[in-house]
């Protein structure tokens, strides 16, 4: 997911003539409910020196291009944020 969000980022900016700052960090967590097993799939997104609602444009706009988020899409066990600052520590909620 990471990759292919990101080089999608990277191809809107050069579209959009902006420098390619995005970074994508994925979290993939697997846990037991009612019907067995399931991942639980988190994308933090951020995007330095673009403001935030340029940098929100751009990750809906990868999420709709992105041949993985494409694939994933309608899911509840998958999310895509925008975030000033990715948080490598604690699991995103």
């Amino acid at each position: 997911m990471s990759t292919c969000l990101n080089a999608t980022l990277e191809a809107i900016a050069k579209r959009d003539h902006l420098p390619h700052t995005s970074r994508v960090h994925t979290r993939v967590e697997f846990a037991r409910d009612y019907r067995g097993f399931q991942f639980y799939l988190t994308a933090q997104v951020a995007i330095p020196g673009v403001d935030t609602p340029t940098a929100q444009r751009m990750v809906d706009l990868a999420e709709h291009r992105c041949p993985v988020a494409k694939l994933l899409a309608g899911n509840a066990n998958v999310q895509i944020s925008l975030v000033d600052q990715i948080d490598f520590t604690t699991s995103p909620t």
